[in-house]
């Protein structure tokens, strides 16, 4: 299956239906994953490529400017915003929709609403000057002129090149909300990273990642391309191990700031 799109157009991917119907009482990533027995059949897949360490879960990673705060979007909330992304999907083969706009205008008004309640949800987990950055209280503060909001679609099996979004088209500040269900993002250190050990993190469904400085310049981020994840899992003795998880579908809602002049799509 071929990549979601192509390394130099993208952020990454989205998150999608979880039709399983799992009873209540379980966390959103456990209803997110399914372990899978025949692990034979992974071998199909780009294992023998990436190395099967297992990804962190619920674990920040040690990269600086990269905020993965322990609060979700109410999954109430998140489902009602599954419908009004997917009304801009048409098609089998349509996996990307990109929206422009300013904070007060351009955008639809769920995308407005959502932006306010991130700001709600993410006052006192990030720097305060970081949250500044992501959502000015004042044209004054604001650093860019425009926002670009992606939506993403991903089906099982679809991923992304690691890639670092283009640094002449989009500012500093990157917001992913992870929708309907989980997936692996690996983490590739570039020259001048403070680390040379790549990293990979499950976003669970509902959760919310930020990116910016190091994280958003000195780091490739990618999805794999493969129909199962390999992430922690704590077994029976309390230790961790790793266990392969089944991908389904995924949308995700990727905002980020637009450089001036960076809304004339083209050349980069």
């Amino acid at each position: 299956m071929p990549n979601h799109f192509d390394a130099a157009e993208g952020l990454f991917g989205p998150e999608s239906d979880d039709e399983s119907g799992n009873p209540k009482g379980e966390s959103q990533t456990q209803r997110a994953v399914e372990l899978v027995s025949d692990h034979a059949s992974l071998m199909e897949d780009d294992h023998d490529i990436w190395d099967p360490t297992p990804a962190l879960v619920d674990e920040v990673p040690a990269i600086p400017g990269l905020y993965f705060p322990p609060v979700r979007l109410p999954e109430d909330y998140a489902e009602s915003l599954v419908p009004d992304i997917l009304q801009y999907f048409n098609g089998d083969t349509m996996n990307q929709v990109m929206l422009f706009g300013s904070s007060s205008s351009g955008l639809p008004s769920f995308i407005l609403g959502l932006i306010n309640e991130l700001s709600i949800l993410l006052e006192g987990h990030l720097q305060p000057s970081t949250h500044q950055l992501l959502f000015p209280t004042t044209s004054e503060d604001q650093r860019y002129p425009a926002r670009q909001v992606i939506f993403n679609l991903y089906r099982p099996g679809e991923g992304i090149s690691p890639h670092i979004d283009l640094v002449r088209r989009f500012g500093d500040g990157i917001i992913v909300v992870s929708l309907v269900s989980g997936i692996v993002m690996d983490f590739l250190p570039e020259e001048g990273a403070s680390s040379s050990i790549p990293i990979a993190l499950w976003l669970p469904p509902c959760s919310i990642l930020v990116l910016e400085r190091e994280a958003r310049y000195q780091w490739k981020h990618g999805i794999r391309t493969t129909k199962q994840d390999f992430i922690q899992n704590r077994n029976e003795e309390g230790g961790i191990d790793g266990v392969w998880v089944d991908r389904r579908m995924r949308v995700s809602c990727t905002i980020r700031w637009l450089l001036l002049g960076a809304e004339q799509l083209g050349p980069s």
